[in-house]
């Protein structure tokens, strides 16, 4: 391969192993850690398919249980460095828990805009770890709208900080992960912000001399939330809402270079149909993975990839619990409140902002 990262942070085990790939953080008095969390790739058995190997990145077996816990580590760091206090964030559940989890560690504080129809099992491990959870009709508008009482909003299809957490999962697979054995790497996207980190990580490493394979990247999608894929001719032709939510974005800001650095590195967009994707999580099942229905989309679109002959031995980015896809309502809590205005929140947290 012709070259490694020389970090001196080589001893953790954690995204923070590769803070020398990022010059935004090299004034950081202290990183945000999560936990341990050097992924690990597991082959699945593919004997019955054309796939000449199925390989998983176990992002699921993080500590907060995504990927994400990598990108909001790396951002809460950065904010809590500017003595930032409190931040907030729109999302629909992993983003949200991983958050909760970084301001908890980093003594600061998140508002997370969730929409009332979150699954049950994303919204409690939010409020479980002392963040605010404002349910609102509007939650990524009204995330928007708290910026303007300067309170930082994390969204990753709106703060490139993300990025840069998102760029060590490439660093993981070129250090340590099956990458010889690959040509794909599936994950499921709503703005496609995580495979522009991903992207922006390759191009690092080629900048810096790297000469080993990089995979084609493949954007899964679902239900009404497809924009990615449409731009590759893939359609659901699915009437209603997906078994996975539909809470991301619709349309987002990164189009332009998520698509471009889909189509350079070979890759492709895919739209999944609600029985592909539960065929997928019962045939992973099968085999002893137990994944949520987000990581369920991605390994459809790759046996989609490989019945076509696109591909031949991808890798599955394996993010989120199948317990957070649990239903129901949320039981009343002190941390739970419901908000569609800034008058709203400015009359329950008159004194939030940054200082």
């Amino acid at each position: 391969m012709g070259f490694w990262i020389q970090s001196g942070e080589e001893g953790r085990e954690d995204v923070w192993r590769y803070r020398d790939m990022w010059p935004e953080a090299a004034m950081l008095s202290e990183a945000v850690c999560l936990g341990d969390s050097l992924p690990h790739y597991q082959r699945v058995p593919v004997q019955e398919l054309a796939l000449e190997s199925l390989w998983v990145q176990r992002e699921d077996h993080n500590p907060f249980g995504s990927h994400k816990d990598r990108s909001l580590s790396v951002q809460i760091a950065l904010y809590r460095e500017e003595g930032v206090q409190s931040v907030c964030i729109s999302s629909s559940g992993n983003a949200a828990i991983a958050a909760a989890a970084a301001c908890r560690e980093a003594g600061m504080h998140v508002f997370a805009c969730m929409s009332p129809e979150t699954a049950r099992g994303k919204v409690e491990p939010v409020l479980e770890l002392g963040a605010d959870v404002l349910f609102s009709s509007r939650a990524i508008g009204l995330a928007k709208d708290l910026v303007a009482l300067g309170i930082p909003n994390l969204r990753p299809s709106v703060d490139d900080r993300a990025l840069l957490g998102y760029e060590a999962i490439s660093y993981f697979l070129a250090e340590r992960g099956p990458i010889e054995s690959v040509d794909s790497m599936f994950c499921y996207t709503t703005s496609g912000s995580t495979l522009a980190g991903i992207w922006q990580g390759w191009q690092k490493l080629k900048e810096r001399g790297w000469t080993g394979r990089i995979p084609g990247l493949h954007a899964a999608q679902a239900g009404q939330i497809t924009s990615i894929a449409e731009r590759f001719g893939e359609s659901t032709g699915q009437v209603g809402r997906s078994v996975i939510g539909d809470l991301g974005v619709r349309r987002t800001r990164r189009m332009g270079p998520v698509v471009r650095a889909i189509r350079a590195s070979g890759g492709f967009g895919w739209a999944m149909r609600d029985e592909e994707i539960l065929e997928a999580q019962e045939w992973m099942a099968k085999r002893g993975f137990m994944i949520c229905l987000e990581s369920a989309c991605s390994v459809a679109a790759a046996l989609e990839a490989g019945r076509r002959g696109m591909v031949h031995s991808p890798l599955v980015v394996l993010t989120g619990h199948p317990d957070r896809d649990q239903k129901g309502a949320v039981p009343d809590h002190k941390h739970l409140h419901s908000v569609e205005t800034v008058d709203d929140f400015r009359e329950l947290f008159p004194d939030a902002g940054r200082t």
